[in-house]
């Protein structure tokens, strides 16, 4: 399970390593990098991503903004990686989003 957040954060940024088993996948010609949010309740949100570095060692990077995790609860994440010719979805991870106090 990925790092605690809470609700209302903004500002975090979320790393992920593309990997084909444990093979780093080089995604340097990704055209549109997104990484969906699903709260267990169906509510979705999406952000857009980039590359940290050239992205020839599979790194793709997020940064929350507003709105991004609005309820507590173990949320589902999940990459889609989008090509000329191509569209990738990545394994589903989850993580705990924490009431705000």
């Amino acid at each position: 399970m990925a790092d605690r957040v809470h609700v209302g954060d903004t500002g975090t940024v979320i790393t992920k390593t593309i990997k084909k088993g444990s093979a780093v996948v080089d995604v340097s010609d990704i055209g549109t990098i997104t990484l969906i949010n699903q709260h267990p309740d169906g509510t979705e949100t999406t952000l857009t991503g980039s590359f940290p570095t050239d992205g020839t060692d599979g790194k793709v990077k997020f940064t929350t903004v507003v709105g991004t995790w609005t309820k507590p609860g173990l949320w589902t994440e999940q990459v889609r990686l989008q090509k000329s010719g191509g569209d990738w979805r990545c394994v589903a991870e989850h993580r705990d989003v924490m009431p705000a106090i």
